[in-house]
């Protein structure tokens, strides 16, 4: 991860949530080890209950007491409304720190409220898979935004699992439709990696990136591809890839 990065190329507080977690204020300076594991959890649940991937408005955000039954349910209703309020606290402070990011209380309801000074990947990305017609361009903005994988690669909570399997499946969808469509090879070619960055055992994305570089005469590459593809498919099931390589070209 990055410790510092160009104070003048840094116009937003940036934070991203594809791939690994990370978190630059408008300084250039990596704060998320200022995530403690809690603050952590409790932001992502405030954002992902703020923000929709698949609806065009916000969500409401989420009561006291769902917060406390997420996250302190092992605790007394005293404790867990102490706790609550107390790490509310650090992190509305963790927040002023960075610059178009609050933490709001609104009608019984706690939200993430985010402005143009605030640049995140997700929010980025749902922008892009929004468009009627993507073009190269928002492509290659799509690759790097999922180049590391997929919502909170290596985070899991419980209320987190199914979300995002819901949320990679969406952006796997989208993206498989996009590389079936694409006219311009180098788009397939895009598409095709970011599929595989998300899941290394795409097989349809393997099979179009492997046409595409036996097209190129890339054969030694295309080989490398598919001998990683064999070695991510038995690591993952146990069991080796039965489709031969002159099977898939086509």
């Amino acid at each position: 991860p990055i410790s510092k990065v160009n104070k003048e190329s840094l116009e937003k507080s940036k934070i991203y949530l594809l791939g690994d977690f990370r978190v630059i204020n408008i300084e250039g300076e990596n704060c998320t080890h200022e995530f403690t594991p809690k603050i952590l959890e409790l932001f992502l649940l405030l954002f992902l209950n703020s923000f929709s991937f698949t609806q065009k408005n916000s969500k409401v955000g989420i009561t006291s007491e769902n917060l406390s039954l997420q996250l302190w349910a092992d605790s007394s209703p005293k404790n867990s409304k102490n706790v609550r309020n107390v790490t509310l606290s650090k992190l509305r402070d963790l927040l002023k720190s960075l610059e178009g990011i609050s933490l709001d209380y609104d009608n019984k309801y706690w939200k993430i409220l985010v402005n143009e000074k605030a640049e995140i990947d997700f929010l980025t990305l749902k922008e892009v898979l929004a468009k009627p017609k993507p073009d190269s361009e928002d492509y290659t903005k799509i690759r790097e935004i999922l180049g590391g994988g997929g919502l909170l690669k290596g985070i899991s909570y419980t209320w987190l699992d199914s979300l995002q399997t819901s949320i990679n499946g969406i952006i796997t969808d989208k993206l498989t439709k996009e590389m079936e469509n694409a006219e311009k090879q180098d788009d397939k070619l895009i598409l095709a990696d970011t599929l595989l960055a998300l899941d290394p055992i795409n097989e349809s994305a393997m099979i179009i990136k492997i046409n595409i570089l036996h097209y190129q005469g890339k054969h030694s590459l295309l080989e490398d591809i598919f001998n990683n593809y064999q070695s991510e498919y038995y690591n993952l099931y146990g069991t080796e890839y039965r489709r031969a390589l002159i099977d898939l070209i086509k």
